[in-house]
Protein backbone atom coordinates (compact mmCIF):
# COMPACT_ATOMS: atom_id res chain seq x y z
CA UNK A 1 0.00 0.00 0.00
CA UNK A 2 1.51 3.70 -1.13
CA UNK A 3 0.53 6.86 0.81
CA UNK A 4 -0.60 10.17 -1.29
CA UNK A 5 2.92 11.34 -0.50
CA UNK A 6 4.69 8.34 -2.16
CA UNK A 7 2.42 8.11 -5.69
CA UNK A 8 3.04 12.14 -6.32
CA UNK A 9 5.66 12.59 -8.68
CA UNK A 10 8.47 15.18 -8.12
CA UNK A 11 8.10 18.36 -9.70
CA UNK A 12 9.63 18.49 -13.25
CA UNK A 13 12.76 20.90 -13.39
CA UNK A 14 11.28 22.96 -15.87
CA UNK A 15 8.50 23.48 -13.22
CA UNK A 16 11.29 24.35 -10.86
CA UNK A 17 13.12 26.32 -13.14
CA UNK A 18 10.15 28.53 -13.91
CA UNK A 19 9.11 28.86 -10.00
CA UNK A 20 13.07 30.15 -9.39
CA UNK A 21 12.58 32.12 -12.03
CA UNK A 22 9.61 33.99 -11.16
CA UNK A 23 10.70 34.65 -7.75
CA UNK A 24 13.85 35.93 -9.13
CA UNK A 25 11.34 38.17 -10.76
CA UNK A 26 9.05 39.32 -8.22
CA UNK A 27 12.14 40.10 -5.89
CA UNK A 28 13.54 42.50 -8.55
CA UNK A 29 9.85 44.17 -9.19
CA UNK A 30 10.31 44.60 -4.93
CA UNK A 31 13.80 45.95 -5.84
CA UNK A 32 12.23 48.75 -8.23
CA UNK A 33 9.88 49.42 -6.31
CA UNK A 34 11.55 49.84 -2.98
CA UNK A 35 13.80 52.11 -4.96
CA UNK A 36 11.26 54.21 -6.10
CA UNK A 37 10.18 54.29 -2.80
CA UNK A 38 13.33 55.64 -1.17
CA UNK A 39 13.58 58.20 -3.80
CA UNK A 40 9.84 59.13 -2.76
CA UNK A 41 9.02 58.66 -6.44
CA UNK A 42 5.80 56.52 -5.79
CA UNK A 43 3.43 59.37 -5.60
CA UNK A 44 4.41 60.58 -9.87
CA UNK A 45 2.92 56.79 -10.58
CA UNK A 46 -0.92 57.04 -11.95
CA UNK A 47 -2.62 53.99 -11.64
CA UNK A 48 -2.02 53.16 -15.58
CA UNK A 49 1.97 53.18 -14.34
CA UNK A 50 1.35 51.20 -11.38
CA UNK A 51 -0.55 48.27 -13.29
CA UNK A 52 1.62 48.15 -16.42
CA UNK A 53 5.40 48.43 -14.12
CA UNK A 54 4.16 46.54 -11.40
CA UNK A 55 1.09 44.81 -11.34
CA UNK A 56 0.38 43.08 -14.60
CA UNK A 57 3.98 41.70 -14.78
CA UNK A 58 3.64 40.39 -10.71
CA UNK A 59 0.85 38.21 -12.37
CA UNK A 60 2.36 37.35 -15.23
CA UNK A 61 5.60 35.88 -13.39
CA UNK A 62 3.26 33.96 -11.48
CA UNK A 63 2.05 32.13 -14.77
CA UNK A 64 -1.16 34.34 -15.57
CA UNK A 65 -1.78 34.72 -19.39
CA UNK A 66 -2.20 38.61 -18.79
CA UNK A 67 -2.72 39.22 -22.57
CA UNK A 68 -4.50 36.24 -23.62
CA UNK A 69 -2.21 34.71 -26.07
CA UNK A 70 -2.28 31.14 -24.61
CA UNK A 71 -6.09 30.90 -23.01
CA UNK A 72 -8.49 32.35 -24.38
CA UNK A 73 -10.52 34.99 -21.10
CA UNK A 74 -7.78 33.76 -18.71
CA UNK A 75 -7.80 37.52 -16.93
CA UNK A 76 -10.38 39.99 -18.42
CA UNK A 77 -9.68 43.79 -17.75
CA UNK A 78 -12.75 46.20 -16.33
CA UNK A 79 -15.24 43.21 -15.53
CA UNK A 80 -18.16 43.90 -14.04
CA UNK A 81 -19.24 41.85 -10.95
CA UNK A 82 -21.82 41.74 -8.33
CA UNK A 83 -19.67 43.87 -5.78
CA UNK A 84 -18.99 46.40 -9.03
CA UNK A 85 -16.91 46.44 -11.20
CA UNK A 86 -13.46 45.14 -10.97
CA UNK A 87 -9.89 46.43 -12.68
CA UNK A 88 -8.86 42.36 -13.59
CA UNK A 89 -11.28 39.42 -13.35
CA UNK A 90 -8.77 36.01 -13.37
CA UNK A 91 -10.20 32.76 -14.40
CA UNK A 92 -9.91 29.23 -15.25
CA UNK A 93 -11.84 27.39 -17.59
CA UNK A 94 -14.03 30.51 -17.63
CA UNK A 95 -14.77 30.52 -13.91
CA UNK A 96 -13.93 33.30 -11.95
CA UNK A 97 -11.16 32.67 -9.04
CA UNK A 98 -10.16 35.72 -8.38
CA UNK A 99 -10.75 39.30 -8.77
CA UNK A 100 -8.04 42.33 -8.80
CA UNK A 101 -9.30 45.85 -7.97
CA UNK A 102 -6.44 49.05 -7.78
CA UNK A 103 -7.20 52.04 -5.80
CA UNK A 104 -4.19 54.77 -6.04
CA UNK A 105 -2.79 55.76 -2.93
CA UNK A 106 -1.12 59.07 -2.73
Amino acid sequence: MTNASQSKTPPSLEESDLKKAAKANISNLIVKFEELKKRNQLATYNEAQTRNEFIEPMFEFLGWDMRNLRHSREVITEESVSAGRVDLSFQLQGMPVFFWRQNQSR
